[in-house]
């Protein structure tokens, strides 16, 4: 039915259950369907109603249901990789038309910057252990959030999303709730340090 697909409401209605098979509805469903709102409303009092503002919460799109694909499926698929970077260039072009060439400078030193530290990651993670710790989506996908940003913002995401997958990675692992051969979901990581990023500017 029509009314069991609001989002919240029908959640709570039907009480995180399939109506007719009775399935659990897992809860990071409606952990996305509180945060985008809440997203968008950060996005609109940043940058009110403009260009930005569309791109932006295009950006939290993408990544809400690409974190969901990637949580489920440990995989991205080309499809969502060419969906991010084609905002990435309209957000580029539109940068470059109104905000001039150091802001558009600037993304690309981001993107650089992301790309660079992820390969170095890979590498030492691969002479270690001889494994790739990160999937190809991961490796596509992650730059190209980072052409959304200056390098300062793309600095304080990486920092973040380090950080709450360390404590995360070592918190399940000592719960043993993992093995230290699990390939950790990267995007929702990512995904919160953007949510942190906004919320920064918001402050």
């Amino acid at each position: 039915m029509l009314y069991d697909l609001v989002p919240v409401l029908s959640y709570l209605i039907l009480r995180g259950r399939c109506r007719y098979c009775k399935t659990p509805i897992g809860i990071k469903y409606l952990i996305i369907e509180v945060l985008t709102p809440v997203l968008y409303f950060v996005i609109y009092r940043i940058y009110g109603i403009n260009w930005r503002f569309l791109i932006y919460a295009y950006l939290i799109s993408i990544l809400m249901y690409c974190s969901l694909v990637d949580l489920d499926t440990g995989s991205v698929s080309f499809i969502d990789v060419c969906a991010l970077y084609g905002g990435a260039f309209v957000k580029l072009f539109l940068s470059l038309r109104d905000e001039g060439k150091a802001v558009f400078v600037d993304a690309l030193y981001g993107f650089g910057f992301s790309a660079g530290l992820l390969l170095l990651s890979i590498l030492i993670v691969y002479i270690i252990r001889k494994k790739q710790p990160l999937g190809s989506g991961d490796l596509m996908i992650i730059p190209g959030i980072m052409l959304y940003f200056s390098l300062r913002d793309v600095s304080r995401i990486l920092i973040f999303t380090s950080i709450a997958g360390l404590v995360s990675g070592l918190f399940l692992l000592l719960s043993g709730k993992i093995k230290w051969d699990y390939r950790f979901p990267m995007l929702p990581f990512v995904t919160a340090g953007v949510f942190v990023e906004f919320f920064i500017r918001l402050v």
